[in-house]
């Protein structure tokens, strides 16, 4: 069974993860395909989120155009998905139950922290400001393609560097196997969190992690 307690004055640094881990939004990814498809006037096929659940973004907007039949350009239909993913960042994810006393605690102890997010850094910061805790965190960095997508580990060899901690000492905390698999590879610790759409990946995400908590709320 994991550790479910961290000593936070040993902790030198933490590395969050922003959907799925402090905020509930991931149903709102799992559907936004679905939303911008009927925005657009066309009932989605029944196989849309297996279709769509590997691809990034902009993978998802060629889909569109091919199988779909959407005569605009890539980022026209980007821009489409953004306006629905701005209303919800701004007025309706939640934190996940926990999240915002987590933070306050960890500050208090000091921890440096931050935000690596695969979401656009103008929607990550409107969520986290109406949400009351973005002053927790020194900066905010969205890592979705290329080499600063989490599902390599270059981003967490560089993460420690830029917020100034020692990468023996600084925690990742992701719902994510694969951001999971990266951040131990670079040599961080995992503390991971459970969220529905990790589910299929519960069980490796457990024996990956340092520590495997249920809800934040178990740290407190």
């Amino acid at each position: 069974m994991k550790e479910t307690r961290i000593d936070f004055t040993n902790m030198k640094g933490a590395i969050f993860d922003m959907d799925g881990t402090l905020t509930d939004s991931m149903p709102l990814w799992k559907n936004i395909g679905h939303a911008y498809l009927v925005s657009q006037g066309i009932t989605p096929k029944e196989d849309l989120f297996s279709a769509l659940k590997t691809l990034t973004l902009e993978e998802s907007a060629a889909y569109f155009q091919k199988e779909y039949g959407i005569n605009k350009t890539v980022p026209e239909i980007l821009a489409g998905a953004n306006d629905l993913l701005r209303d919800a960042y701004g007025h309706t994810v939640p934190l996940k139950p926990g999240a915002k006393d987590l933070l306050k605690k960890m500050k208090q102890h000091g921890i440096p922290m931050c935000i690596a997010t695969a979401t656009d850094q103008e929607l990550a910061e409107m969520a986290l400001r109406r949400l009351g805790v973005i002053d927790y965190f020194q900066f905010i960095l969205t890592c979705r393609t290329g080499e600063m997508s989490k599902r390599k580990p270059y981003i967490f060899y560089e993460l420690p560097k830029m917020l100034g901690t020692d990468p023996e000492g600084t925690w990742v905390f992701e719902d994510a196997l694969h951001a999971a698999k990266s951040a131990k590879t670079a040599g961080l610790n995992v503390l991971a969190v459970y969220d529905a759409s990790s589910k299929r990946n519960e069980e490796e995400l457990r024996e990956l992690a340092d520590v495997y908590v249920e809800s934040l709320e178990e740290l407190l």
